[in-house]
């Protein structure tokens, strides 16, 4: 008697598993630290940029090359680790807490990069405006003093 062939059973449809779909508090958090990121990246590359010149005629253009490569720096590393943040494993979301509360640290620390950067522009160019010997380097520099300074501010405070 012949053997009976084999058959792979197959289902008559295939099957997918369901999307996990990504909190909304979470969704938001990676959109908002990425957006700073690029935005505080700029800032100091700007600042760096500017600050980094030989003759006065080059700060602007020094300040824009810096503008542009900080911002993609910076937006491709806070991307890069947002992401993950927002990477479902299998079975959903696990420490969605632990994951929120660190994604508010990182975006507490590029905030005060941003605002620190902001007050040193400020100050850089309120100082320019009351002495004579303050040009747009002397602001770059102040710009990029005060990001560093509001980085390492929003680093220290965000850990308590």
């Amino acid at each position: 008697v012949p053997a009976a062939p084999v058959r792979l059973l197959t289902p008559s449809r295939p099957i997918f598993s369901a999307p996990l779909a990504v909190p909304d508090a979470l969704s938001v958090l990676v959109r908002s630290t990425t957006a700073l990121g690029l935005i505080t990246g700029a800032l100091i590359g700007a600042g760096a940029g500017g600050a980094i010149v030989s003759d006065s005629g080059s700060v602007r253009r020094n300040a824009t090359v810096g503008a542009v490569l900080g911002a993609l720096i910076g937006w491709t590393a806070t991307s890069s680790f947002a992401d993950a943040w927002s990477a479902p494993v299998e079975g959903g979301y696990p420490d969605l807490g632990d994951r929120l509360a660190e994604g508010r640290r990182s975006s507490a620390v590029l905030a005060g990069g941003l605002l620190g950067g902001l007050a040193g522009g400020a100050a850089g160019l309120a100082a320019a405006n009351y002495a004579s010997g303050i040009g747009a380097q002397q602001i770059a520099q102040s710009a990029l003093a005060g990001s560093l300074l509001g980085l390492a501010a929003g680093a220290i405070i965000s850990e308590r």
